[in-house]
């Protein structure tokens, strides 16, 4: 089974693609900071698509998480990874 591994998924371009690639009937790993929204986006696509939806919430400048990040894909068939860091981009410009 192929996934779709989507960063940044909780908002924005990165929910858009989630949206659109599970429309598709494409299998999504989502990855992001925010876990309640990365849950609601989860259940709402699974009540619309026959696909499955994988959450991944991770900070990824905590000690170990890229690895823990690294071994959630590894395990999958990636036929996409798409990389859109918002929340760090929002937290550099906030800074």
């Amino acid at each position: 089974m192929q996934y779709l591994a989507n960063t940044g998924t909780s908002l924005g371009i990165g929910k858009a693609l989630a949206w659109k690639s599970t429309a598709k009937g494409r299998n999504l790993i989502m990855a992001a900071w925010h876990l309640v929204e990365l849950n609601e986006i989860r259940d709402s696509v699974m009540e619309r698509q026959d696909v499955d939806v994988i959450v991944d919430m991770n900070d990824l400048s905590a000690p170990g998480k890229p690895a823990k990040r690294y071994g959630t894909m590894a395990t999958r068939d990636l036929s996409v990874l798409t990389n859109n860091p918002a929340s760090t981009i929002n937290l550099i410009v906030r800074a």
